[in-house]
């Protein structure tokens, strides 16, 4: 990213936009653009880097000592950034690229979709013009009606450098067993590991 940095190497493993979202991760990157945030930010031991102002490190060397650190002028934006290349250049989300699994004695519309990286339990329903994205967990016998879309992009919306733009999920969805979804449902999925979650 051509941005300066200070600490120790560390091996990242996840990134993380709130410090007290859940993760699987336990190895984190966060951004912090506010001093004020920095206890916040700091606050979750799994966070082993950050992206922050130089300003900012330099008032809290002391604090920062064990973490490594990326200087940016705009950390927000260099955080979505790079979340970007790692999605596009590189295999990092590559947690769901396996062959679709689906279980015994279930009903699937003709009509639906269901990507590779969907795992299917048994005794699931799925209608007519369905569509079951990659990242994708449906415990066993669920019903999902028709028209749905599981596993879509939220609505990840940011500002950089004065243009409005999206960003991909690289997360999942986990809908857990005897859930029945209506028709005409969108479920999105996270946004970076984890899971959206439909309860049991």
């Amino acid at each position: 990213m051509g941005l300066p940095y200070s600490g120790n190497d560390e091996t990242i493993n996840g990134l993380i936009k709130l410090v007290r979202s859940d993760t699987k991760s336990d190895s984190l990157i966060t951004f912090c653009g506010s001093a004020a945030m920095l206890p916040e930010t700091l606050s979750n031991p799994k966070v082993k880097a950050l992206i922050t102002k130089a300003t900012i490190h330099r008032s809290n060397e002391t604090v920062l000592k064990s973490m490594s650190v990326i200087f940016s002028d705009s950390p927000m934006e260099s955080f979505y950034l790079l979340h970007q290349y790692l999605f596009e250049k590189t295999p990092f989300y590559n947690e769901f690229d396996f062959p679709r699994e689906i279980g015994a004695g279930c009903s699937i519309h003709p009509s639906s979709a269901i990507e590779d990286g969907v795992k299917i339990g048994n005794r699931v329903s799925i209608g007519p013009f369905c569509y079951v994205r990659k990242g994708t967990t449906i415990g066993d016998d669920c019903r999902i009606d028709a028209n749905i879309l599981i596993g879509g992009d939220g609505f990840e919306v940011k500002m950089l450098n004065g243009v409005r733009r999206t960003f991909p999920h690289c997360g999942g969805v986990r809908i857990e067993r005897n859930v029945e979804i209506g028709s005409g449902c969108v479920i999105d999925k996270s946004m970076f590991d984890g899971a959206t979650v439909i309860g049991e």
